[in-house]
């Protein structure tokens, strides 16, 4: 621990452009060795101790921070273990044993991480029980005004996105060069795709059911498995969705729904069907003449940063649903994922 502490003790912020995927310790005042080696998950860009020398950080393109511990490699830290009582005696002789080292740096663990443990559990002194989640509120001033020519079959969805079309649809984690993986190129305001006029200008994305791990996976829950209550309030024939799914699935899976609501109280289900009605926005252009979809169309395409190095390109689909009571106000409706493999979103809806 000593090697350890003295190692990086000289060192107090590092940062790297290229990254590493292991931090190595190494004992530079003698003959250079390396003491340790610590993994991680991802590329490390930076690096910074702690005000008590004992505690290493390190950032990484995954997105997480990796931390690691010492303990004092000082003798006295451990002072209750290091005398010895004499089985002649009953005295304590103060003698320094290696053997009553090591036991103390046993008990000091394990009092050390009782303690973390419980402060974890718990919290610490005045401060909640309950763990903090500390939520980071959506600024919907950021989305574009809606035109003043809307009307009210252009349904208004501003209070209901969950983000702008400039943000990472795939993932929201990865390696700094995927970040441009988004909508940008889409044009904002009212656009006539498919013969239907739109109001585009931010998106609706639900989640998926992946079992990525770590920080993928915490991206991945900040989606909302459904958004209830978008208000429509008029009686309509069809719903015109413009949308896109984030992954593949499996021909005719559920992936998505609309679960509208009635002014009579009643409700009806549209299923949102991977194959029929929607495919994934990510495509080969080589391919997209036999991926077909018998009850929607693509009526946009385009590109991004991300999806050109990978020889694909973007689109979404118009998908027009026959309200199975038209004569009824159409009250509220939801977007609803069905926890597939693949993640469905909104950009727009427009009644007729």
């Amino acid at each position: 621990m000593h090697d350890i502490n003295r190692a990086v003790n000289s060192l107090s912020s590092y940062t790297t452009v290229s990254g590493h995927s292991t931090l190595e310790v190494w004992d530079i005042e003698q003959s250079p060795r390396r003491i340790l080696e610590l993994p991680g998950s991802g590329l490390f860009t930076w690096l910074e101790l702690g005000p008590d020398d004992r505690t290493v950080a390190c950032g990484a393109l995954d997105f997480c921070v990796h931390r690691w511990e010492t303990f004092p490699w000082r003798e006295e830290v451990y002072a209750e273990a290091g005398s010895q009582k004499s089985e002649a005696g009953g005295q304590r002789l103060g003698i320094r044993s290696q053997t009553g080292f090591a036991e103390g740096v046993r008990r000091y663990a394990r009092r050390y991480w009782r303690e973390r443990l419980e402060m974890e559990l718990n919290g610490a002194e005045g401060e909640p029980a309950e763990p903090r989640v500390i939520q980071v509120p959506l600024d919907r001033a950021l989305f574009a005004k809606r035109d003043p020519r809307a009307t009210a079959y252009q349904i208004d969805l501003t209070d209901f996105y969950t983000g702008e079309l400039g943000e990472t649809f795939h993932g929201k984690v990865g390696i700094i060069q995927d970040h441009d993986d988004d909508l940008s190129e889409l044009p904002i305001g009212l656009m006539n795709l498919g013969g239907v006029e739109f109001d585009i200008r931010g998106v609706i994305q639900v989640r998926r059911a992946e079992p990525l791990g770590g920080p993928w996976e915490l991206a991945a829950s900040d989606d909302p498995v459904r958004v209830d209550g978008i208000p429509v309030q008029q009686e309509a024939a069809r719903l015109h969705l413009l949308l896109g799914t984030a992954q593949p699935e499996a021909e005719g899976t559920v992936i998505g729904r609309l679960l509208l609501d009635y002014a009579d109280g009643e409700s009806r289900s549209l299923d949102l069907v991977y194959g029929r009605d929607v495919r994934d926005w990510w495509y080969d252009p080589a391919k997209a003449d036999a991926e077909t979809t018998d009850r929607a169309k693509v009526v946009w395409t385009g590109m991004n940063p991300v999806a050109d190095q990978y020889g694909r390109r973007l689109r979404l689909y118009l998908n027009t649903q026959e309200n199975p009571r038209p004569g009824v106000k159409l009250t509220t409706f939801d977007f609803a994922s069905a926890m597939s493999k693949s993640a469905p979103f909104l950009i727009a809806l427009t009644v007729e």
